[in-house]
């Protein structure tokens, strides 16, 4: 009888060990997350875009819904790994420090409808559970189909730095993020419908593109690029994810204007 009460005891034991935490869902109107027990809504104040957080009273997530929301993606230093991954048929890049707890963990889509963009972020050692969280986001009329699984693996890290440091070093000579043309086009609408292996090719190895109308366009105006053989596919997918996330959508036509 002992026997069977001590196998009892150990199998309730080890089922209450295994069994994950239960999470519930925050509704915010705009997005639904979901998170585990403990965690609650923050009201904060906020005028030009949708700004609250959550929290659980060791962490705190805060967000930026809008027009002109913030983006983290494309920090400056060289102590952060970068992906872009799909987010419940939402295209997003995701940035986590190198060491956990020593920085933002992010996450920005560029485009949620027309000019509406969304950023997440915080500062916590718990880097699974937090990517996780975000992972869960659901924005109204979207696809949920189109979540594929999130690991660190899918991270990179690049050693010129993240990519805003790669388009200061590499671009800004050249070209402007938004508005009028420098001694070449304004980099946001050059992008806005170019893949990132479109942009490897054409910095890495721009024969490859002959005949391309963009390559014409540049040949037309006499802007020549130069050439970044050493790019890595990893650096130019940051660059691309971190210049599309720039994008103000200004009006098409000044894009189609002639270079000065």
């Amino acid at each position: 009888m002992n026997k069977l009460f001590l196998l009892w005891f150990v199998l309730i034991f080890l089922s209450c060990k295994n069994k994950e935490p239960e999470w519930h869902t925050l509704n915010f109107g705009a997005f639904k997350i979901k998170a585990p027990q403990g965690w609650k809504i923050i009201p904060q104040k906020s005028f030009d875009s949708y700004f609250g957080s959550l929290s659980d009273n060791k962490n705190t997530i805060w967000f930026d819904y809008g027009m002109y929301s913030v983006d983290f993606v494309g920090r400056e230093d060289n102590y952060y790994r970068h992906a872009k991954d799909t987010v419940n048929g939402l295209l997003a890049s995701i940035t986590i420090p190198d060491t956990a707890g020593k920085g933002l963990i992010s996450m920005h889509i560029a485009k949620i409808k027309e000019n509406t963009k969304f950023t997440i972020w915080t500062e916590s050692k718990q880097t699974e559970m937090i990517l996780k969280m975000y992972k869960s986001i659901i924005f109204k009329n979207i696809d949920t189909l189109k979540n594929p699984p999130l690991s660190l693996k899918k991270f990179t890290f690049s050693i010129r730095g993240g990519a805003k440091t790669l388009f200061e070093q590499n671009c800004a000579m050249c070209h402007k993020l938004n508005g009028s043309y420098m001694t070449g086009p304004p980099l946001t609408k050059a992008m806005r419908n170019k893949t990132s292996e479109w942009v490897f090719k054409f910095l890495t190895s721009q024969k490859t593109l002959i005949g391309n109308t963009f390559i014409y366009q540049n040949k037309k105006y006499d802007i020549i690029c130069g050439n970044f053989s050493d790019f890595t596919k990893s650096d130019v997918e940051a660059l691309v994810n971190y210049i599309q996330g720039q994008d103000s959508f200004e009006d098409e036509d000044e894009f189609n204007q002639k270079a000065p």
